[in-house]
């Protein structure tokens, strides 16, 4: 097929050959390793690496198109070669990172591939996903607005569910809402080994990095700061695995974690059996594990390639293998209302067309399950950003008025975030500096709703950065919940350390309905007054003794000439400025927009590619005229990959 297409290529005056290795002369790739079918994980790793390596050569100025044969459009009708379905993600990916460029998925289903491809090539029209049916009829995908649909399925205290990654997250968190609706037995599966908690007391950063370093010189060990770093790693890690145990036996369920790399078949099979041993059957399976390792395409290595579609593919096989003798009441789970809640957050956030928010700019429901196209923001997080920075009190503030800016932004459209916490605020690195970004809608409340997804009584939100009326009824906050989380990340900047601390989440919310926590004058002496009272206003434990609204809180802080200005000189930017953003700030052009798409695949062979790749065209030759787009196309170089 490979030879055949690049023949008729040629034939029509394209420079057009078949070659092993695409390279950065290329002016199109066309990957067609998609053709053949595709029966196991390790092969669709391959498969899906290696289109993304083509991707990469031809990056810089090349065109890329992919073809594979899911039904001719796209598996919706339920194909079975569903491994090689992550190669329309890419050219989705490709289209953004490469605006103005030719990129295209076609899905063959035809007998003559070759004159179907070069006619779609050379009379379609130019959608980014094109689908050539058995019958003869060509269709498109196009995202529309589709009624929410609600999948209920039965579980209950009798049920056993092995969940990959669960045990810290947001699956964690889901799995903790499911637990409190089922009751159910849960086999949690993590990386993450238990260590023993020697320093239950201390919960801040710098604490344990100085009680592991005191350890350490006790014992007579020399240690570098990256074992210090990776020590306090394991230990809030081994934390946040008993905590999300803790919950869902508090929820009323039962848990057990076992260590397993999900990617390993002997571990998971091992990691099942003990679940199956303890609690029973297996009769429900959700695979959560993943690792992201965002980068645009031009960037990406092959090790990561091969790592973030190893943990979903070969950890479904492993999963499944290891399954295989149970009967399933549920290979997948929607837990009642969190599908619905993915898209609300979806709808919310495409709302808030504003720079320190992450913007969205598409909300997809494919066959039930949800997902969001979210602006992509090179960058690290408050969190980990304050991890590694020591910033000072003027530095914070201008961090913190973009914060502020952005929550005010939802709250003038009524909406109140529940969530907001450092791990919530990407800091995006721009010309003009770091400019804080307010993401992670997912526990919004918007005020004009009568009804919500938030049940009432039900707790919803971070314990550390959640307001007291928050903890006791999570349906029945408004705007002020936001502004006391507010306060609790103006105080974690200011003072190293969040106000409410304990050794574990009772105690920490019974500080926070208290208001029990260290004054922040007494922590940093050189704090001025002024900011301390906003700190203890925002702390305050009855909604009404706090600073009513985002306006008040910048008036109370932030100087006239900050306000003015925005930004002014920092150590910690490549740029030299932070930059609070704001409503007279430039909406900031940050391409590419990163999609997310999950990789619902089947199983593959031993993969080997023939590819195809060319440069120049003939003098004489024909440009190629992409209908519809009227983009002429000097030249065309082909890429195939074919499994046999």
């Amino acid at each position: 097929m490979a030879t055949g297409l690049a023949k008729a290529l040629s034939e029509l005056g394209y420079d057009a050959a078949t070659v092993d290795v695409v390279d950065a002369n290329t002016d199109v790739a066309i990957f067609t390793g998609g053709l053949v079918s595709t029966t196991t994980a390790e092969a669709s790793v391959e498969l899906h690496t290696e289109a993304i390596l083509a991707a990469k050569t031809v990056a810089a100025a090349g065109s890329l198109i992919t073809l594979q044969s899911t039904g001719g459009d796209f598996g919706l009708s339920g194909h079975a070669n569903s491994w090689s379905a992550g190669l329309t993600g890419l050219i989705k990916t490709a289209a953004i990172e490469w605006p103005g460029r030719l990129v295209k998925a076609i899905d063959v289903d035809r007998d003559d591939v070759v004159t179907a491809v070069v006619n779609e090539l050379r009379y379609g029209g130019p959608e980014l996903e094109v689908g050539l049916r058995a019958d003869g009829t060509r269709v498109t995908l196009e995202s529309v607005p589709v009624p929410e649909r609600v999948r209920r399925v039965k579980l209950d205290a009798n049920d056993v569910i092995v969940v990959s990654g669960g045990a810290r997250g947001v699956t964690a968190a889901c799995v903790i809402a499911l637990a409190t609706q089922t009751r159910s037995k849960f086999v949690l599966l993590g990386r993450s080994a238990l260590t023993d908690d020697a320093f239950p007391g201390i919960t801040d950063d710098a604490g344990l990095k100085r009680a592991v370093l005191q350890q350490a010189k006790a014992a007579g060990e020399t240690v570098k700061p990256a074992d210090i770093g990776r020590r306090v790693r394991n230990i809030e890690a081994s934390r946040e695995v008993n905590a999300t145990l803790g919950a869902i036996r508090k929820a009323g369920g039962e848990a057990m974690y076992c260590v397993a790399d999900v990617s390993d078949a002997d571990a998971v099979a091992n990691a099942v059996a003990q679940g199956r041993q303890a609690f029973g059957s297996i009769t429900g399976l959700i695979h959560g594990a993943g690792v992201l390792a965002d980068r645009f395409i031009a960037d990406k290595t092959e090790e990561q390639a091969r790592f973030v579609l190893g943990v979903k593919l070969l950890g479904l096989q492993a999963l499944l293998a290891a399954l295989g003798d149970d009967a399933l009441k549920v290979l997948a789970v929607d837990l009642p209302n969190i599908s619905a809640r993915i898209l609300a957050e979806g709808r919310v956030q495409a709302q808030l067309n504003h720079p320190n928010v992450v913007p969205v700019s598409d909300i997809v429901d494919v066959r039930g399950r949800p997902g969001l196209v979210m602006e992509y923001v090179p960058g690290s997080s408050l969190r980990d950003w304050l991890r590694n920075n020591s910033p000072t009190l003027e530095e914070t503030l201008v961090l913190f008025a973009g914060i502020v800016r952005g929550v005010r932004a939802a709250h003038r459209l009524g909406i109140i975030h529940r969530d907001l916490k450092p791990e919530n605020i990407l800091l995006a690195e721009t010309e003009a500096g770091l400019v804080p970004k307010v993401m992670d809608f997912g526990l919004v409340k918007v005020l004009s709703q009568e009804e919500g997804d938030t049940q009432t009584g039900m707790m919803m939100g971070t314990p550390q950065y959640m307001a007291p009326e928050q903890i006791r009824d999570a349906s029945r906050v408004n705007e002020r919940a936001d502004l006391f989380s507010l306060g609790c990340i103006l105080y974690g900047m200011t003072c190293g350390v969040p106000a409410f601390r304990g050794s574990d989440m009772v105690t920490i919310l019974n500080k926070t309905a208290q208001g029990d926590y260290p004054d922040p004058a007494t922590l940093r002496p050189d704090i001025p007054d002024h900011i301390a009272v906003v700190i203890r206003s925002l702390l305050s434990v009855d909604p009404e003794d706090r600073l009513p609204d985002c306006d008040a809180v910048l008036d109370a802080i932030f100087p006239e000439e900050v306000a003015a200005t925005g930004s002014f000189t920092s150590p910690f930017s490549d740029s030299g400025k932070l930059s609070p953003g704001g409503d007279d700030a430039p909406t900031l052009d940050l391409d590419p927009i990163e999609s997310v798409v999950v990789l619902a695949h089947s199983t593959p062979a031993n993969h080997v590619h023939v590819a195809a790749r060319h440069a120049h065209l003939q003098a004489n030759a024909m440009g190629w005229l992409a209908a519809g787009a009227g983009v002429l196309l000097i030249g065309v170089s082909v890429f195939f990959g074919l499994t046999v």
